[in-house]
């Protein structure tokens, strides 16, 4: 078990509520009230929302106390599946990132309009095979109602879901950079008649968020945990099967180029 750092810990009493952020021992405390109130573990921060599935705020339940603390050791299920994608998602927002700017941020002011809240859809399955993805026309066209973002990466290793999320808020973060320029890419990336422009713009659109979710998840697992001999997982099918990508070629994987990490 580590701590869980960043995590917003909520004490709710009819209508008031205090409010909580775990430091980086995963300790957390909170204004005092009268009486019974219930613990709740919110994964939410101002600039991202966990959803249970496509539409319901993640959170873990915690004790109705009077006057007692809360030591939670989260070991399985959807609570350890919402805490590693909070991490990741935090990790990236409030953490080292390498001078990285940060992903899209709630309230900013970008080239193509005032951003919402990052909703990232934490889902146990994956319709019709359909992977991870990121899509900001899921917000646009429902308000900012619906997650751009959805991990499915239920039952994987812990690296694998954290990841994951780097990877989808790497595609995000991409998009705020230039928005036009994003579009053309996935467009031609999965509708150009021409196969080698498909194949070229799918390079680039897949090797800078892989070169992100290697990097900073070498320095979650290899150098902040002190094991040296850890390497990132090669792909979802096989998780016995680790490598940091650098054995794949364009032969044998047209999405993906090592230049991005490389560089």
């Amino acid at each position: 078990n580590v701590p869980v750092t960043g995590a917003q810990v909520l004490m709710r009493q009819w209508f008031t509520v205090r409010q909580g952020i775990t430091d980086g021992n995963g300790n957390f405390s909170i204004g005092s009230v009268r009486g019974k109130a219930k613990y709740v573990l919110q994964w939410e921060r101002y600039n991202y929302s966990i959803r249970n599935g496509s539409f319901f705020q993640a959170e873990t339940q915690g004790p109705n106390v009077k006057q007692q603390a809360w030591y939670p050791t989260i070991t399985g299920g959807d609570d350890k599946y919402h805490a590693l994608i909070h991490q990741a998602a935090h990790d990236y927002y409030y953490g080292h990132r390498f001078g990285l700017i940060s992903p899209p941020m709630n309230n900013q002011v970008y080239s193509f309009g005032r951003q919402s809240q990052i909703k990232i859809a934490a889902r146990e399955t994956a319709p019709w095979g359909v992977p991870s993805s990121y899509s900001h026309i899921r917000s646009d066209l429902t308000f900012g109602l619906s997650a751009q973002i959805h991990i499915k990466a239920w039952g994987r290793d812990s690296d694998e879901v954290y990841g994951t999320t780097i990877h989808e808020l790497s595609h995000a973060l991409h998009s705020v950079l230039d928005r036009g320029s994003y579009d053309n890419i996935v467009r031609d990336s999965f509708l150009s008649t021409d196969s080698q422009v498909r194949n070229r713009n799918r390079r680039l659109l897949e090797t800078w968020p892989t070169a992100v979710e290697i990097l900073l998840t070498l320095d979650r697992y290899k150098t902040k945990f002190n094991k040296p001999s850890y390497s990132i997982y090669q792909n979802a099918t096989n998780n016995n099967y680790r490598n940091n990508y650098q054995t794949k070629t364009i032969s044998s994987d047209n999405s993906y180029t090592p230049i991005g990490y490389d560089m």
